[in-house]
């Protein structure tokens, strides 16, 4: 799956804790740009935690994100150390 963030998940491509973890970062996009990198786990999603998301509802909450042209706040798991970025739909 390639989401708006410009990250490729997999549903079996998971933390130990149940989270989706980054497979790959599409170069040239935010999420690229932020420095976000291939193995970091997703952490959050503006307010929402995404331990058991599914790709389909990272998805589809980001697709009605877009629509209204949002920022999003991502956060990652990177290295054992937690790091929040604000992209651009």
């Amino acid at each position: 799956s390639k989401s708006y963030l410009g990250l490729e998940l997999e549903e079996l491509f998971r933390d130990p804790g149940g989270r989706l973890l980054i497979k790959d970062v599409v170069k040239g996009t935010a999420a690229f740009y932020a420095g976000i990198l291939p193995g970091d786990s997703l952490v959050m999603i503006d307010t929402y935690d995404t331990k058991n998301f599914d790709i389909a509802r990272v998805d589809s909450y980001l697709e009605s994100r877009a629509a209204a042209k949002a920022k999003v706040r991502v956060t990652v798991s990177q290295k054992g150390e937690q790091k929040s970025i604000d992209i651009q739909l």
